[in-house]
């Protein structure tokens, strides 16, 4: 491989990169070594990590190249041997050559190459925090645990290798390859977990081996932000191959529960909102921007044009038909009308990092200018009426004991929180009845069928609720 000076070098010569042969430097090779940014995660003994062999899943590797991992623990006892939390990282995404570019220098505001590249992830274990802490106010703490790293920037949804694009960097065009490979890493990992062949060496040295996913009681395919995203993007088609391989299922019966857990990926729905003075669409189409021509671009440039991605192949088929799939790019559109596997979702009402975006943007709600305040009361909203999806959904959705979605809807601020001890055990909702909850308990309620299922703040605006504290 050529040195990044050496790239820089044919670079300078020809104003432009220019390349010898076939071969497109890499984003090291281009930019150099990277800059991590937030989300990283934390060296630790909680779960122990696994490589994606790169032999075996040579389409699943990271947007650097280098190999896709995987953090792991087996289930603490046997009474839970067949209970697995599968959990996909989050960190948002780059959607264009110059997003991946000022990402991997850190400086897309919150991300670094720490979501491009799996180099930053800690080379023993992690942390084990949040829904995938053992500790004892973890309901789920003893089930077989799989933290997913997020190291490809594409929502989870890129099919696409060696992608060949283009940034400005220092002043000079500079075209190089990038791998979007982010549904492909998602296949990998549930491919190798439905082996029965995964060890590893636990933090005192001894050897463990994780179960057969085949032989799963309960599977809770969960995900933070962007991980959200993904969990949304294949939870029926993981759903639909995890039941076609499962020991309990048969052709009559299917003793396995499955379901999805979304955190911080369902933030107000864009369709209703007024988009004309928004820069949604970008800045030359402040006042004729539209909802449409928004998710059109998302579909058509971002989605396929660049990742090569996947969108829930239900949706894709209905508005396919219709000539409008380009909404299946809208995530709050995807769940509330097509994805048919149960799912659970925590969206705080004042979601600093998706609420200001939205704010940010520019957008209206019936002639009136979004801010935090309407933004709270609509997302409240947003969240009470999922307990209705199957009156309004495009798609009738299938009979589960998991119905209707399980809700948890403080007023806290938080962005992700399933991965952190203080958000995810210290944010409440207290109830007219004098009740906390969590909503590990809420979760743990939604998944036994016990009441209540849905808990959501009354908004109020002006600061934190007694229950984030």
């Amino acid at each position: 491989m050529r040195s990044s000076a050496s790239w820089f070098a044919l670079c300078c010569c020809f104003g432009v990169m220019d390349v010898l042969g076939d071969t497109l430097p890499s984003l090291p090779e281009a930019f150099g070594r990277g800059i991590p940014g937030a989300g990283a995660v934390t060296q630790g003994t909680g779960l122990s990590r696994i490589v994606v062999p790169a032999a075996r899943y040579p389409d699943a590797h990271c947007a650097d190249g280098t190999p896709a991992v995987t953090y792991v623990r087996r289930a603490a006892d046997e009474s839970h041997r067949d209970d697995w939390i599968v959990y996909l990282q989050g960190g948002g995404s780059c959607d264009n050559g110059q997003d991946c570019h000022e990402r991997w220098l850190g400086r897309d505001g919150n991300f670094g190459a720490n979501k491009l590249s799996s180099r930053f992830a800690p080379s023993g274990g992690i942390v084990a925090e949040g829904i995938q802490s053992p500790d004892a106010r973890n309901p789920f703490g003893a089930w077989n645990h799989v933290f997913v790293y997020y190291c490809s920037s594409d929502g989870w949804a890129g099919t696409a290798a060696d992608v060949t694009t283009q940034a400005v960097h220092e002043g000079v065009p500079v075209t190089y390859r990038v791998d979007l490979l982010g549904a492909r890493i998602v296949d990998a990992v549930f491919d190798m977990l439905r082996s029965g062949n995964i060890a590893y060496a636990t933090a005192t040295g001894q050897r463990a081996q994780l179960p057969d996913l085949d032989s799963a009681r309960r599977v809770l395919f969960a995900g933070s932000s962007a991980g959200g995203s993904g969990v949304r993007t294949h939870a029926d088609r993981i759903g639909a191959l995890l039941r076609a391989n499962n020991l309990r299922c048969n052709s009559i019966t299917c003793d396995l529960t499955y379901g999805a857990v979304l955190d911080g990926s369902y933030g107000l729905g864009h369709e209703q909102l007024d988009h004309e003075q928004s820069s949604a669409c970008g800045t030359s189409l402040v006042g004729s921007c539209t909802y449409d021509i928004r998710m059109r671009r998302q579909w058509s440039d971002v989605l396929l044009g660049f990742r090569d991605g996947m969108s829930d192949a239900s949706c894709v088929e209905f508005h396919g038909a219709r000539g409008d799939e380009w909404r299946c790019v809208d995530g709050a559109h995807v769940l509330e009308h097509h994805v048919q596997t149960p799912f659970f979702v925590r969206n705080d009402l004042q979601d600093r990092l998706v609420m200001g975006n939205a704010l940010e943007l520019g957008f209206a709600y019936e002639g009136v200018p979004l801010d935090r305040a309407l933004y709270g009361a609509l997302e409240e909203i947003q969240l009470r009426e999922l307990a209705t999806l199957a009156l309004r959904s495009e798609e009738p959705r299938r009979p589960s004991s998991l119905e209707p979605p399980g809700v948890f809807g403080p007023q806290c601020g938080d962005h992700e929180t399933l991965r952190s001890n203080e958000p995810t055990f210290q944010r409440t909702i207290i109830t007219e009845d004098g009740t906390r909850y969590t909503g590990l308990q809420v979760l743990s309620n939604w998944l036994a069928g016990r009441s209540p299922t849905a808990v959501v703040e009354n908004f109020e605006f002006g600061g934190l609720q007694p229950g984030c504290r």
